[in-house]
């Protein structure tokens, strides 16, 4: 095995030209470089191959206290009345919580600004103070709320 001086974009897109055996990748936060980058200098899905599934997350999509919707389907349809001023904040770029965001605003079909914050903690802080209005969580942070 060669050490390479290099992470993220650069030494995965040597890992698709030669991989090296033994080697663990975080699909995570490749799936956050494919979601905010045009152009990767290599193909996520033909140039590396899936070797295992770790672990699965669960998020609960959380709204702020005067949200006028109280069920989901009550909330999509203000997100996309709203869609234009409607913001959905999370616990930082690529963080699970902000790919779990781009996914849900995909399947609603509603682009809404992204706030990143410094963590979940910030981020449910702001959600609380209304600042944001509305994001993915955790269940063990949400419930708690």
């Amino acid at each position: 095995m060669k050490n390479r001086a290099a992470a993220g974009r650069i030494g995965k897109g040597h890992l698709a030209v030669k991989p090296l055996d033994d080697l663990l990748h975080d699909a995570e936060a490749e799936a956050g470089a494919a979601l905010r980058t045009r152009k990767l200098p290599y193909d996520l899905m033909k140039d590396f191959e899936p070797t295992g599934l770790i672990a699965t997350q669960p998020f609960f999509i959380v709204a702020r206290k005067t949200m006028p919707a109280n069920t989901l389907k009550k909330l999509i349809a203000w997100l996309r009345a709203n869609g234009d001023k409607a913001n959905e904040g999370n616990s930082g770029v690529s963080s699970p919580s902000h790919v779990s965001g781009i996914l849900f605003q995909q399947a609603v079909g509603v682009p809404l600004t992204m706030v990143p914050y410094r963590g979940a903690g910030d981020s449910t802080a702001a959600l609380l103070a209304g600042q944001i209005d509305v994001m993915l969580n955790t269940p063990a942070l949400s419930v708690r709320r």
